[in-house]
C-alpha cells in the first residue's frame, strides 16, 4: 500500500494475510508458506534481507523504466527505492541500474549491439 493510503485504511498483518490466503492449501503446504512469510517479515535471515533487496531493485527499475518513458514524478520513487537497499551488492546493482539506460540490461541480455 503506498504511502497516502497508509493515512486512510492501516495495512493488515502479514502473518494474519497469510493465513487467510493460504486457508484452503493442504496444511504441509500452507504452514511452508506461513513459514516462509515469517521469515521474511522478521528480516533476520540472508534470504530475506536478499529478497527484501531484490523487492527494492525491482521497485528501482520500475521507475526507471517510468522516468524514461516521460514520467518525471518518478524520482522520489527511484531514489525512495534506492534508499531501501541494505546489502552491498544490491546498492552496487543499483549504481549499475542507474548509470545507464532503462532498456540497456536488456539489449545487453540479447546480444544487441555486439558484432
Amino acid at each position: 500500500m503506498n504511502h497516502l493510503g497508509k493515512k486512510y485504511a492501516p495495512a493488515g498483518d502479514p502473518q494474519e494475510v497469510t493465513v487467510d490466503q493460504t486457508a484452503g492449501m493442504p496444511e504441509v503446504l500452507a504452514s511452508a508458506v506461513r513459514e516462509l512469510v515469517a521469515e521474511y517479515e522478521a528480516k533476520e535471515s540472508s534470504e530475506a534481507v536478499c529478497a527484501r533487496d531484490a523487492d527494492k531493485l525491482e521497485c528501482l527499475l520500475q521507475g526507471i523504466e517510468y522516468k524514461a518513458q516521460g514520467y518525471e514524478n518518478t524520482q522520489r520513487w527511484i531514489d525512495n527505492s534506492r534508499g531501501r537497499l541494505v546489502t552491498k551488492t544490491a546498492n552496487r546493482l543499483a549504481d549499475e541500474l542507474l548509470a545507464q539506460g532503462s532498456l540497456d540490461w536488456l539489449r545487453a541480455a540479447l546480444g544487441e549491439g555486439k558484432a
